[in-house]
């Protein structure tokens, strides 16, 4: 390639050769291997660079604009790290002799190029000093998803686009194992629940479609870059991840990549290699999963030392779907001590639940004091205080409960025993079905009475957001009800504003003070006098002092 003899020239390989030519210069690189055309990548400009070596020698460079070097190394950190995380995960090295990262302006998102990644600058680039943890969080996220594709994607690649699921989900999903692993302390996988709640939310409508698109055209290509490719496609390889185990799941990846390693494969390969290392009916069990568009909802009830489960399919509007799924069910009773597998391969089916999981999960307790029972024990009488289905939300489906069961978890709910994904699914399966008109109104909000002591980031953003869509709906559909409604919703949001407060504490992340202001933000549109009375107090003040507000300008 003949560029200016002042610019950076990088491509998929390294440099073989430049030579000079006065204000120009020939580049020649390295023959690449094979690889897809979209692959193929050449960028041109003037960089500087951060530089380091994994420990194979793998040379890693971030290219960012002319004097903004520094804002590179967080994420010439991650990729370092990420790669030898993958590598050890799929017992597959990286393929290539070198990885380049190259920051952007008059780009949008990132691309996967083989070796020769290019990113928008502002997710490629982080500044401790100008950005908080959301930036921090987001920069870490392109990385480990770009990276995941030099497997999945560019080692490995879908064979059409009606597969692009095999480098889109998969890419998603492997960005969240990767940032679990390298930043524990976020709880990567809490973070995820917001998109994981909408994509459910999105698979409802008539116009969803499947994970498993047919590609009759070019103009089609672009209108499938979406969340059921991305968040449906990483939920349901964490719902297998899970039912299988982590160790199988990781040996049948591993083996699927080194079998198509510098070819194409469709979505049967996968679940092929998945089934021969598991010994399990993958393909029977996740076909339906990618085919059909939509997820069912399980129905559980409890009665005489029995378990019930039924599945149905709702959709948004209230109409039914006939398909029949083959869903792999997690459950614990009354701790997290143990999790239980059970494949519902049927329209309905009964357990008998003190011999399959040794304990009595449909007698009735009423009038037992519980108040003793927490995660990490039972009742004396070994009876479960409350059980949960789809343990953790890693299943791509809703659960509906019986009312003694949804009362047990009110309980545990309000105690804080449930895990922060547990009290998150409960509050948005249940929020979903009210809307679905498939389960009172009234029912939802005396489960939100449970969460007046919520302090988790996660579930309290989803509970404001389900608390402006009753608000919403009340106004349209019983106007006569919406102040006491309000009221309501305010005495929920109080605790947390109360524990908030006005004002950023000392080393607060930019994500707590976000909160802070969905919060506030909520109690004022609610009508809560005292919200609106401290802010009307606190507006002149900082119009006048601007450069130092009392508030935080985080609009």
């Amino acid at each position: 390639m003949d560029v200016p003899s002042e610019l950076t020239c990088l491509s998929n390989m390294p440099v073989n050769e430049e030579k000079v030519h006065g204000r120009s210069k020939t580049v020649h690189f390295q023959e690449s291997p094979i690889m897809s055309t979209y692959l193929v990548a050449f960028v041109v400009g003037l960089f500087d660079y951060v530089e380091d070596y994994t420990t194979d020698g793998i040379k890693v460079r971030v290219y960012c604009p002319v004097g903004r070097s520094k804002e590179g190394t967080f994420a010439l950190d991650v990729a370092i790290r990420t790669l030898e995380f993958y590598k050890i995960y799929f017992a597959v090295p990286y393929a290539l002799p070198k990885l380049d990262m190259v920051a952007i302006h008059d780009f949008q998102g990132a691309m996967e190029n083989y070796g020769l990644i290019t990113f928008q600058d502002i997710a490629l680039l982080y500044d401790s000093l100008k950005s908080g943890d959301s930036r921090m969080q987001d920069v870490a996220d392109f990385v480990t998803h770009e990276l995941g594709h030099q497997w999945c994607g560019d080692l490995v690649t879908m064979e059409w686009w009606k597969h692009l699921w095999l480098n889109e989900g998969f890419a998603t999903w492997l960005s969240h194992l990767a940032m679990d692993n390298l930043f524990p302390t976020w709880k990567t996988w809490n973070l995820f629940l917001g998109e994981y709640a909408s994509t459910l939310r999105r698979d409802t409508f008539q116009s969803s479609h499947p994970v498993e698109v047919e590609i009759d055209s070019l103009s089609d290509i672009d209108e499938i870059f979406d969340s059921i490719i991305y968040i449906k496609g990483a939920s349901i390889l964490r719902m297998l991840h899970t039912f299988l185990g982590g160790k199988v799941f990781q040996r049948s990846l591993g083996l699927y990549i080194k079998k198509y390693a510098w070819s194409n494969a469709k979505t049967e390969d996968l679940w092929d290699v998945i089934e021969t290392v598991s010994e399990r009916p993958v393909k029977r069990i996740m076909s339906l999963w990618t085919q059909h568009k939509g997820y069912p909802i399980v129905s559980v009830e409890s009665s005489h030392q029995k378990l019930k489960f039924e599945q149905s399919q709702i959709l948004s509007a209230g109409f039914r779907q006939d398909e029949e799924w083959t869903i792999p069910i997690t459950f614990c009773c009354g701790s997290y001590d143990t999790c239980y597998n059970h494949l519902l391969d049927s329209k309905s089916e009964i357990l008998d639940t003190k011999d399959y999981v040794g304990c009595d999960c449909g007698k009735d307790i009423a009038g037992k004091n519980l108040g003793h029972v927490k995660n990490e024990s039972r009742v004396a009488t070994n009876t479960c205080p409350w059980i949960k289905v789809n343990v953790g939300q890693t299943g791509f489906y809703r659960v509906k409960y019986h009312k003694t069961l949804a009362s047990r978890l009110r309980y545990a709910t309000e105690k804080m025993y449930l895990s922060t994904p547990d009290r998150f699914g409960l509050l948005d399966d249940m929020y979903a079905f009210s809307t679905a008109q498939q389960m009172p109104l009234s029912s939802l909000l005396n489960f939100m009475g449970a969460y007046g002591g919520e302090c988790d980031r996660t579930v309290l953003t989803n509970l404001i957001t389900i608390s402006h869509g009753i608000a919403n709906i009340t106004a349209d559909a019983a106007p006569e009800l919406l102040d006491c409604t309000k009221e309501f919703l305010i005495t929920i949001l109080q605790n947390s504003a109360q524990r908030l407060g006005w004002l950023p504490r000392p080393g607060e992340s930019d994500l707590e003070t976000a909160l802070r202001v969905k919060v506030l933000a909520a109690l004022a549109v609610f009508g809560h006098s005292d919200t609106l009375k401290e802010a009307r107090r606190r507006v002149p003040f900082i119009l006048k002092q601007q450069t130092n507000p009392t508030f935080p300008n985080c609009y």
